[in-house]
């Protein structure tokens, strides 16, 4: 063998180790990115299933009239429901009451 060759094999093999020990460094960078991520992703649900709890709290009637009376605003319950068809215009007149849409989910008795 040649002082040549031999250089030439020793550089090949120096230049294989770097770029192993190039994959292995990225490999655990990116091994660290993904922890991170996963990290982030657990903290952000957290943080959404808190903000969904709180606004379910604030929206909840209880809540919603416990307001009302701090605000000084005085809430009354309708005496007729109903649904409205809006596309009428300016003349807003009930579709049907609850007691025709109770009545229409009612099963008919047939003898």
């Amino acid at each position: 063998m040649t002082t040549r060759r031999l250089i030439l094999i020793i550089g090949l093999i120096t230049f294989l180790g770097l770029i192993t020990a190039w994959q292995q460094i990225q490999t655990l960078r990116l091994g660290y990115q993904i922890s991170e991520a996963n990290q982030t992703k657990k903290q952000l649900l957290d943080e959404e299933k808190a903000l969904e709890i709180c606004v379910a709290r604030l929206k909840s009637p209880g809540n919603l009239l416990a307001r009302s009376v701090r605000m000084k605003v005085n809430l009354v319950y309708p005496e007729k429901w109903g649904l409205v068809d809006a596309s009428k215009g300016d003349k807003i007149e009930p579709v049907r009451t609850a007691e025709q849409m109770a009545a229409k989910n009612q099963p008919t008795e047939d003898k």
